[in-house]
């Protein structure tokens, strides 16, 4: 009742941000800052880290999935972890983005 009180008051970001531990708060807000980037500049980015994280980071596979060329793959991934200011290559910067994705996918941030 408390979740769904809160959701219906619009406080899905503050939500987000509590059920992600203290931590990676600052991953999950990495998340939150690449879902924004997407909505002002259109970029695919976000469907791109989705893609990524659902291959397990295979970059053949991902790129043959967004049909696009492994080198626009990865400037899309270079461009992710400048924006969001994380390490790709860092397994818990990948799960809390993927855990974040998947939680604003779930209130309907995205």
């Amino acid at each position: 009742d408390f979740l769904i009180g809160e959701l219906s008051r619009g406080r899905e970001r503050e939500l987000v941000r509590d059920l992600i531990s203290p931590d990676l708060r600052l991953r999950g807000d990495a998340a939150q800052r690449l879902i924004e980037e997407e909505l002002i500049t259109a970029d695919a980015l976000v469907t791109t880290l989705e893609t990524f994280l659902g291959n397990a980071g295979d970059v053949k596979r991902t790129a043959a999935s967004l049909c696009i060329h492994r080198a626009s793959l990865y400037y899309r991934l270079r461009r992710i972890e400048e924006i969001a200011s994380v390490d790709l290559s860092s397994g818990d910067d990948r799960l809390a983005l993927h855990l974040g994705l998947k939680v604003a996918r779930l209130i309907r941030l995205r």
